[in-house]
């Protein structure tokens, strides 16, 4: 799923650009709209939605799932699914919202998505070791897909969740430190070591794919917000 909704999200791109595109079928003289084929993959997105609420257990494909159908509902909403796709894709956040971490596992506050082993019950433990880690790239992509999400819907609760992730990576955590560093990239993970339920080692790497998705999803959070009202002055 997550590959899919890449694609969709980068033809949605292509169509805004130029809403007119035509795309060659491959068929001599074959081609279709590519607004169409937005419309179909959008479509197919819910379709593919499970009976729970979710399309699969990782963080990383359903917020992908989840900002593909917000974007859509945002550059198509003239579409006639657009109403079934915010409403698919806010049911999905709101199951992911609602997931909560084991307390045996987690004993500090968490805002970070993991696997959710069970419908309600999301782990960080990702192999079965005991030892709680935390992907940044994945919180690049839930920044993103409730950034849209709250441009699509006005629904508050995933605006303040955005900022809430965001706010974590600016040094609102257990380890009181610059995850988004001042020079714009962002460390690839965050280990609990010792067990104890609190994430205190960093992967010191300043990693493509987590400063990519992390810059991609605050970079679509201000653009969520309206603009600033005039206030007369020259600047």
């Amino acid at each position: 799923m997550g590959e899919h909704a890449y694609l969709i999200l980068g033809m949605l791109a292509a169509y805004s650009a130029d809403p007119k595109m035509e795309v060659p079928m491959g068929v001599p003289g074959g081609s279709a709209k590519l607004k169409d084929l937005c419309v179909s993959g959008l479509d197919a997105i819910v379709d593919l939605k499970k009976p729970g609420g979710q399309w699969s257990s990782y963080p990383n494909e359903d917020a992908m799932a989840i900002e593909a159908l917000a974007q859509g509902a945002i550059v198509l909403g003239d579409a006639p699914g657009c109403r079934r796709w915010k409403t698919a894709a806010s049911e999905a956040a709101d199951g992911w919202l609602a997931a909560q971490l084991d307390p045996a596992e987690r004993k500090a506050p968490c805002i970070h998505f993991g696997y959710r082993k069970a419908p309600g019950v999301m782990t960080h433990d990702w192999m079965g070791a005991k030892k709680v880690q935390i992907y940044y790239y994945i919180t690049g992509h839930w920044i993103h897909a409730l950034a849209d999400l709250y441009a699509a819907t006005g629904e508050s609760r995933y605006r303040d969740r955005a900022q809430a992730l965001v706010s974590y990576l600016c040094g609102n955590n257990p380890m009181k430190v610059r995850l988004l560093t001042e020079t714009g990239g962002v460390y690839n993970w965050s280990d609990d070591c010792d067990g104890d339920g609190v994430e205190d080692t960093i992967k010191q790497d300043i990693y493509p794919e987590s400063t990519a998705f992390c810059q991609i999803g605050i970079l679509r959070l201000l653009m969520s917000f309206p603009e600033p009202k005039s206030t007369g002055f020259r600047e």
